[in-house]
């Protein structure tokens, strides 16, 4: 077989990629393609001067499209808010003993999906082996230790009042390893090796003894609390608190984010290479993001609305009930009457069937009110009027900021914002 190329063709989502027709023609002339790459959608393929263009869509990650050539399409918003994205919009794993098995390759910085697979975190534990663990000063109340900073309302509450002279409250810092970041290290480390406990081949026995060696620099933390929710909250804050000094952390952390809470990226085998590439359908994550973010905000930011989706609950396009259902991404009731369409595309730009489409949901829902959700790619404004017709229907566009630092106050920001243009509050 022969072997894939070791520097990919890059771009990121929604950009088109030049790729010479020689590198993807094989030994009698003929274009070898993989015909799943173009099956599935991953790219828009033209042909133009010899060369093979390529328009990238919403997936990310390392696609082969021949058994010489790969192409990297990175995300256009940092991969710690992606996967957030994927964790809030309830994406499942395919199967965890996949994941951590099948990740052998690794590829630049953390903005790439390539970097989070399971030999990084190894290599993490090792790192730390060599550079020591990251300490923090951590503070707690300390009755025992005549040291720190007396704490006068807490000992006169506990013991002054109650007649006990001798005993005092002190606040204690000590520059501690047992913190958050080691304490999920320490539970990741730990599952990994309790699911390599019972593979009996070379390779399982090896990294699972590994596993139990590099866990006895972890005998002062305490992870016997860490639930995988914990995780799932506190590992994006985590990350971009990290000190220069233990960088090395990060691809770790998002690894036990991932397997915490069973997040959605596909191992994918794709064409005679076999290569094995962690895949994130952006475009998909973010329509069920957004729905999962109107849902949660219902009873608040949208006015007691009920969601509805209606890729499951059709509208029928015409009156007379007939055979042409209409499958708008949301629409909003309340008391059993329509108000409201939203429909997310996941795009730079919108296109003339996009706002054909989303009248069609209008007129079918009979609502004069609708906005479509797009990513923040540049500067887009927060809101705009998209247009109204001369019947009075109004289309708007959202712009949500999936670069955003603070991902819980951006969609606060989002769902308020949306039930205020589309009249629901």
């Amino acid at each position: 077989m022969p072997p894939l190329s070791e520097t990919p063709h890059v771009c990121k989502e929604y950009e088109t990629l030049a790729v010479p027709l020689r590198e993807i023609m094989d030994a009698d002339g003929r274009l070898d393609i993989y015909p799943e790459v173009s099956a599935k959608g991953y790219f828009d393929i033209d042909f133009t001067e010899g060369r093979l263009v390529l328009k990238s869509r919403g997936v990310v990650g390392l696609i082969p499209i021949s058994d010489r050539v790969t192409i990297h399409v990175l995300p256009r918003a940092p991969i710690g808010n992606i996967i957030y994205m994927v964790w809030r919009a309830g994406q499942k794993l395919t199967g965890l003993e996949t994941f951590v098995r099948g990740y052998q390759e690794e590829w630049a910085t953390i903005e790439n999906p390539e970097t989070v697979y399971f030999d990084t975190f190894l290599r993490t534990l090792r790192e730390v082996r060599r550079t020591g663990l990251l300490r923090r000063y951590r503070g707690q109340e300390s009755t025992t230790e005549m040291r720190g900073r007396l704490l006068l309302n807490q000992t006169v509450s506990r013991f002054r009042s109650h007649g006990i002279a001798h005993q005092h409250v002190f606040s204690v810092f000590d520059h501690s390893i047992d913190i958050p970041e080691n304490r999920i290290l320490k539970h990741t480390a730990e599952r990994l090796a309790n699911h390599f406990r019972s593979d009996t081949s070379t390779h399982g026995k090896e990294v699972h003894a590994e596993l139990r060696g590099l866990l006895a620099q972890f005998g002062q933390v305490d992870a016997l609390r860490v639930q995988p929710e914990d995780v799932a909250r506190q590992t994006a804050p985590l990350v971009r608190g990290l000190p220069n000094s233990h960088y090395f952390y990060e691809p770790a952390l998002w690894l036990s984010y991932l397997i915490a809470t069973k997040s959605g990226v596909v191992m994918e085998k794709t064409g005679r290479a076999r290569f094995e590439t962690v895949l994130i359908d952006v475009a998909t994550v973010f329509e069920s993001y957004v729905r999962k973010l109107c849902e949660e905000a219902a009873a608040t930011d949208l006015g007691g609305c009920r969601v509805y989706d209606g890729n499951k609950l059709t509208v029928s396009l015409f009156a007379d009930h007939s055979r042409f259902p209409t499958k708008p991404d949301i629409y909003f009731k309340r008391g059993g009457i329509a108000l409201a369409i939203t429909d997310m595309k996941y795009k730079p730009s919108l296109k003339a069937e996009d706002r054909y489409e989303i009248l069609g949901f209008c007129e079918a829902l009979n609502v004069n009110i609708a906005a479509f959700v797009c990513p923040r790619f540049a500067a887009e404004p927060d809101v705009s009027l998209h247009g109204t017709t001369s019947g009075g229907k109004k289309i708007y566009v959202l712009s949500l900021d999936l670069a955003a630092k603070d991902m819980a106050a951006e969609e606060k920001r989002f769902t308020k914002l949306l039930g205020q243009t589309l009249g629901l509050v």
